[in-house]
């Protein structure tokens, strides 16, 4: 179980986001400058190359040295090094250099990544509450996730909802959703989150995992829904043969 920062797109969504805000300031040669090696730091973060991205964010510094997208860029690198303490270091620099949401978004991931549990919990409050952050639904996905880690299972629900509100196209919410309340007891509210979940997959937006044809199979079963609960056991034994759960059911 792990929150979302490891979306794809997401650090390239960080320097557009970051670059457009820059933009609105002093537009000088030397800003000009800076946001364009910030822009080239979060490509390299892109394809994990953190050396080349530490040089494009030092040289964005050199030319801007408040750039709170730089500083943000060399905190993402240092996560990416394994040094916690510089991270978050550059992390706050950030946060006090602009008040852009997905600064602290990004912020609460790390500390959940550091096992700050609880602190990442704050965070993540705080970043929700801001209406315009166009990444709000993954954030109340993250919290969510959080909260399960502080076994608060009834704000996870809540928090997984409010994603799927959000942003319908996210598909952890509903594949957590759909978990939930089987292991509840609840197989019918299971099965409306996998449906909603089996959508996305028709739709060719997510891709089967071993746990979402697990989910899937237990849940078809707990209905009695025999045709899909054979289509995705045949499923889970074409991809997944030496699947544990196969071994032991």
């Amino acid at each position: 179980m792990k929150l979302s920062i490891a979306r794809g797109l997401i650090l390239l969504l960080v320097a557009l986001t970051l670059s457009a805000c820059a933009s609105r300031g002093a537009n000088s040669e030397a800003q000009t400058s800076a946001e364009r090696y910030v822009e080239i730091g979060f490509r390299h973060l892109q394809f994990d190359n953190a050396a080349q991205a530490r040089i494009a964010f030092r040289e964005a510094m050199s030319f801007h040295p408040q750039s709170p997208s730089a500083h943000l860029g060399l905190a993402l690198v240092y996560q990416r090094e394994g040094e916690p303490e510089l991270a978050e270091d550059y992390f706050k620099r950030s946060m006090r250099l602009s008040s852009d949401t997905q600064n602290r978004h990004l912020y609460a991931q790390f500390l959940f990544r550091q096992n700050r549990i609880e602190e990442a919990r704050k965070e993540l409050l705080v970043v929700v509450a801001d209406t315009d952050f166009f990444d709000r639904a993954v954030a109340f996905e993250d919290l969510a996730i959080v909260s399960l880690f502080l076994d608060d299972k009834v704000n996870a629900k809540t928090y997984f909802d409010r994603a799927i509100t959000l942003n319908k196209m996210l598909p952890m919410p509903y594949w957590h959703m759909a978990n939930l309340h089987l292991n509840d007891g609840n197989p019918r509210r299971a099965m409306a989150y996998f449906d909603g979940f089996q959508r996305l997959v028709s739709s060719d937006l997510v891709t089967h995992t071993e746990e979402s044809l697990i989910l899937g199979v237990r849940v078809n079963e707990a209905m009695q829904r025999q045709e899909a609960y054979a289509d995705l056991l045949e499923q889970l034994k074409e991809r997944f043969p030496n699947s544990n759960y196969l071994r032991n059911n």
